[in-house]
């Protein structure tokens, strides 16, 4: 039986979309960004007599935003590498996947560093045994911070840095028109539509 977060995750797939042609890729990147970001913080007022009703909407909702998130961050990426061979005429698809998934794995490297340096100087208490372990105040606030207020904030800063990226879909559009043969090579049609899953 899936759970509340894997069934939002594949249930949101279609509405993410249709958001994203309607409104573009990075308004609809950002939108699933904001979600993702407002409803993990909510993890920070969560407490242990919080009800399974509220428990399974948060989770369905995180995980309806998480799949927004990755489906549309492939599909940017994929618009980025065709743009840049039209452009260059060089193939560097390595070049940018290898660089997005360097990032990927240093950012979830340090995160585990953070969080387990965070919670070891705010006097977290390891169990041994598997039991639940009571825990000091300072060591309940570490577990909000690194499951909560970090995890919502790393999503909402990355909107701000999603300015740098402008491309758009009239702008793949027009740069296909201007070299058709190059948009042949990698799959896109005369309209400039790519043929992929967010296309």
């Amino acid at each position: 039986m899936p759970t509340p977060a894997t069934a939002g995750n594949i249930l949101a797939l279609p509405a993410w979309l249709r958001i994203s042609r309607r409104f573009d890729k990075k308004n609809a990147y950002i939108a699933a960004l904001a979600v993702y970001g407002f409803a993990v913080l909510t993890w920070a007022v969560a407490g242990p007599h919080e009800s399974l009703i509220v428990l399974g909407l948060r989770t369905t909702v995180i995980g309806a935003a998480m799949s927004g998130v990755v489906l549309l961050a492939a599909s940017m990426l994929t618009d980025a590498v065709r743009y840049d061979f039209i452009c260059s005429g060089q193939r560097r698809e390595g070049a940018f996947s290898g660089f997005m998934s360097f990032v990927d794995k240093i950012s979830n490297a340090g995160g585990l560093m953070i969080m387990g340096a965070t919670l070891s100087a705010m006097g977290y208490a390891a169990s041994s045994t598997g039991a639940a372990q009571a825990q000091s105040t300072s060591a309940v606030f570490a577990i909000r911070i690194c499951f909560a207020i970090i995890p919502a904030l790393a999503p909402l800063l990355s909107i701000f840095l999603l300015r740098g990226y402008t491309l758009t879909e009239p702008d793949l559009v027009e740069t296909v028109a201007e070299a058709p043969l190059a948009a042949q090579d990698v799959g896109l049609d005369s309209e400039g539509t790519a043929a992929a899953a967010a296309g």
